[in-house]
């Protein structure tokens, strides 16, 4: 099981990221539901993360002390020993590469 992901580039969250495609999570629900989380050229990484805090899907981002993008699983909707897993995750772009 996965809890957290972390990058290891230092990113500006403020910057445009330049690149369009979309993020597919899977919500700890009991029936994986799909959140998808559109992003776009012109979106900067701070307008990414909080689509991903708003979509309640179970995963939450941030950046840590190293300006690093952390994604990190929450406690399940659906089934306690999911608690802090994150059953999904997928890039149709390259922003999570």
């Amino acid at each position: 099981a996965i809890f957290r992901v972390t990058g290891r580039i230092s990113l500006d969250k403020d910057r445009p990221i330049w690149i369009n495609g979309q993020i597919t999570l899977h919500k700890n629900d009991g029936k994986s539901t799909p959140v998808l989380i559109p992003y776009a050229q012109d979106d900067t990484l701070a307008a990414v993360i909080q689509r991903i805090n708003n979509s309640k899907s179970g995963i939450v981002a941030s950046l840590n002390q190293d300006n690093q993008l952390t994604l990190k699983a929450t406690i399940s909707e659906g089934n306690p020993r999911n608690n802090f897993v994150i059953q999904h995750l997928e890039d149709s772009g390259n922003l999570l590469v």
